[in-house]
């Protein structure tokens, strides 16, 4: 998979993806996917498919409260940057955001979704079982 910061040429999205790095004294989640989920016992961060009739945010919204049931308002809630995700068989669009707390939320997880969640260094998640492509986002946002 490629990550590219202009939209290629030839790009042909089928999907939009939106995330956020909740982030609280130089720590972030990570949530660990069940079982039956796309990569199965890997980590990543709050996220998923925004719906046709959700913005960007609004579907990170509904993401964070349905996987974490953190309640975020939209004013805590910062737009890093889209990217262009190029998989061998399909592009997709990619929009980061991250959440800044002043405390350690209290994070109840979907047991339907993830088997656990851990607060994490950027420096220690890269040695995680990450998703195929979130180590290239972790270093772009916390410029490791």
């Amino acid at each position: 998979m490629y990550l590219f910061l202009e939209e290629p040429d030839d790009f042909k999205p089928i999907f939009e993806v939106t995330s956020a790095f909740c982030d609280f004294d130089w720590e972030f989640v990570l949530l660990l996917r069940q079982d039956h989920k796309w990569e199965p016992n890997m980590y990543w961060v709050p996220a998923w498919k925004i719906g046709q009739w959700e913005s960007p945010k609004e579907a990170l919204i509904r993401e964070l409260k349905e996987e974490t049931q953190l309640e975020i308002p939209d004013s805590e809630i910062n737009f890093f940057k889209k990217v262009y995700a190029r998989f061998p068989t399909y592009d997709f669009v990619y929009h980061m955001y991250y959440i800044n707390f002043l405390t350690r939320p209290s994070i109840i997880i979907n047991k339907e979704e993830h088997k656990e969640y851990l607060w994490t260094t950027p420096a220690k998640s890269l040695d995680l079982n990450l998703i195929y492509w979130l180590d290239d986002c972790i270093r772009l946002f916390y410029k490791i």
